[in-house]
């Protein structure tokens, strides 16, 4: 189908997907509701600070083929109002129980350990409502094309589900002092410097720098779940704080990351934090006043558009079901977007 068939068809099925997955009570208060409200996954005083006009380059500016960008079928710009945002809770929940990391003051400061439940709670519930989303989605797609089987997505969906709720109860109990976990903060740092990246997300690290497991994500085990680690970028007017923290749980996991990470040079630290946005996650926006030419690079693109270091999104390409002619892009082959010298004003 040409790009505008494939546009009114992607706006159809996700249409018919959002009414589907849409929950009838509130996850966190349980309470019945009609409307949900707007979040936004990145605070939106954070978002304002590096619009230009309101307006902020989103996921598809980096990873969209120039003809979808062109022809609109995904927007590589979006207003602030609808930058990184989700309907899964309500009004009430959303202005009240993330009080703590929504506080400027509170971000300019080391973390508290219920303003890290806040964040992961933030998170776990973007994750869950794009899941839920996911599933009549690509059940609706699979009925409508031929060639298209979500196999072994349905399980996928399912154990990430799974997973999340795990994390998103955890973060819940803690936030509201009730058998509260301990969060390990593995990195916190200020720089005095607006970085032009904005990014709040979980991260299911598959392996460390050096190459150990971390998570198995492609076991088949179910009883095994994945573990996240929670990665922030918060441009403030002047400044950007930087913040890597998990579940002390999780120790056994990312240990041998956290000593591998702290070992390296401090510009090398962001430029591996920076491969993390662009390998593991789409919550994440650009200032338009960037540097363009980071915009353009082939191996920035390329990177974002692997799933699991699995090109084209995860579906491996006619020609390529080995792997063995693909390398996937190492975290010291991209731009390191988060150096001083793309910081903006």
């Amino acid at each position: 189908m040409n790009p505008l068939e494939f546009k009114k068809f992607h706006s159809q099925v996700a249409k018919q997907s959002r009414e589907k997955s849409r929950l009838t009570v509130c996850p966190i208060c349980g309470k019945e509701q009609t409307s949900f409200c707007n979040s936004h996954s990145i605070p939106q005083f954070i978002l304002n600070n590096i619009s230009v006009n309101g307006q902020l380059l989103q996921f598809p500016s980096i990873a969209a083929d120039d003809f979808l960008i062109e022809n609109r079928v995904f927007d590589a710009k979006k207003g602030t109002k609808n930058s990184c945002t989700f309907q899964f809770i309500c009004r009430e929940c959303d202005s009240k129980i993330f009080s703590e990391y929504e506080d400027v003051s509170n971000i300019r400061q080391r973390p508290s350990n219920k303003m890290m439940a806040e964040i992961e709670l933030k998170n776990t519930l973007l994750m869950l409502s794009k899941r839920r989303y996911e599933q009549p989605f690509y059940e609706i797609v699979e009925g409508e094309l031929e060639n298209f089987d979500r196999g072994p997505l349905v399980e996928i969906q399912e154990d990430d589900i799974r997973d999340y709720t795990i994390e998103f109860e955890r973060a819940l109990r803690t936030v509201y002092n009730l058998q509260p976990a301990k969060y390990k903060l593995l990195y916190w740092k200020k720089y005095s410097y607006k970085m032009p990246i904005a990014c709040q997300t979980l991260i299911p690290l598959r392996e460390t720098i050096n190459g150990f497991l971390v998570n198995n994500v492609h076991s088949l085990d179910k009883n095994y779940h994945l573990e996240d680690m929670n990665l922030c970028i918060f441009p403030l007017e002047k400044e950007t704080v930087v913040m890597i923290f998990y579940c002390e749980k999780y120790e056994k996991r990312y240990r041998n990351f956290r000593n591998e990470f702290l070992r390296l040079p401090e510009k090398q630290k962001l430029q591996y934090i920076s491969y993390l946005v662009f390998a593991y996650t789409e919550n994440f926006v650009i200032s338009p006043d960037i540097d363009h030419a980071i915009l353009k690079n082939e191996n920035l693109k390329t990177l974002s558009q692997e799933t699991n270091g699995i090109p084209n999104m995860g579906i491996v390409p006619m020609g390529l079901w080995d792997l063995e002619d693909y390398h996937p892009i190492s975290w010291q082959e991209i731009p390191n977007i988060m150096d001083s010298k793309y910081a903006i004003q």
